[in-house]
């Protein structure tokens, strides 16, 4: 009998050794796959071991692999299940518009113009890492939101803390923690924790006076030692953005604090949704359907 001990259960388990199951051929996959062994790593939650001991032993020359190598297989298996899982949890949490998405399948047509040099440089996050900013414009349905959501995604897998918000909903929470002193204090603790936040959309709908202010002061908290960076994406071009910002004053100490250190992507072309790789009919009107 064998006990194993969890953060919030512990399992017992009757574990038959081995040499009493196995014959003169040796660990098979049947006894791996509904042996002892599988009844340790499922304890443990150890899927990654369990599924790699089942690949190996399929080899026609398993019984040859050193024991050290085997452990290792499976171990380094169990590690990167586990770093899957991590990433894929915390872009869930980041709220990314599009988790999916990544820097490898941007869609480099001629169109575009995509500077693909900076893209691939932006992939290696070295610019969060510097407190650097991005800020990426086009039309409606250009791309931006997915180009950003890659970059963020691409944080996050290099193990950098994200935050995806539109700008609206930033600006809605802000003003809600506003209300008292604590409050605000923590919903500043909260976003300076993020090492990359996205705010999607900027420009839309225009910003009272209260909502510039409370832009300012967030961009101001983020650019502070070093300052955190920020990913913007906007239908407006950085040198027509500050008619979305109604004082003066305010879009010039917003802007001033963002679009000196920051890179800027402008995706060009069509709409991304009318593209048939993307996923547009190519025939909607069904004209080219037979009676």
């Amino acid at each position: 009998m064998a006990t194993i001990k969890g953060s919030r259960t512990t399992i017992c388990l009757r574990l038959t050794p081995i040499s009493e199951t196995t014959t003169d051929e040796g660990v098979n996959d049947e006894l791996i796959g509904n042996g002892p062994p599988k009844d340790v790593c499922l304890a443990l939650c150890a899927g990654g071991i369990l599924m790699k001991a089942l690949e190996l032993v399929k080899l026609p020359n398993y019984q040859s692999i050193d024991p050290l190598e085997f452990l290792y297989e499976c171990l380094t298996s169990e590690a990167a299940r586990r770093q899957a899982r991590k990433v894929a949890t915390r872009i869930k949490k980041s709220a990314c518009f599009y988790p999916d998405a990544r820097i490898e399948n941007t869609l480099y047509a001629p169109d575009r113009n995509l500077n693909r040099g900076l893209i691939e440089r932006q992939a290696s996050c070295d610019w969060i890492r510097n407190g650097e900013h991005s800020v990426i414009t086009g039309a409606t349905g250009s791309g931006k939101t997915w180009m950003a959501s890659a970059l963020m995604n691409a944080a996050i897998r290099a193990g950098l803390r994200a935050k995806y918000y539109r700008v609206d909903e930033l600006l809605l929470e802000y003003a809600e923690g506003a209300s008292d002193t604590t409050s605000k204090t923590s919903k500043k603790k909260q976003l300076n924790g993020y090492h990359l936040l996205m705010i999607d959309e900027f420009g839309l709908g225009g910003l009272t006076v209260n909502q510039c202010a409370d832009q300012l002061e967030i961009k101001d908290e983020r650019t502070r030692e070093g300052g955190k960076s920020v990913i913007v994406t906007s239908v407006f071009p950085v040198d027509i953005r500050a008619s979305c910002i109604r004082d003066v004053s305010f879009s010039d100490s917003i802007l001033d604090r963002l679009i000196y250190r920051a890179w800027r992507l402008n995706s060009e072309g069509p709409s991304m949704r009318s593209r048939t790789e993307c996923g547009a009919l190519e025939d909607p009107y069904g004209k080219k359907l037979k009676p």
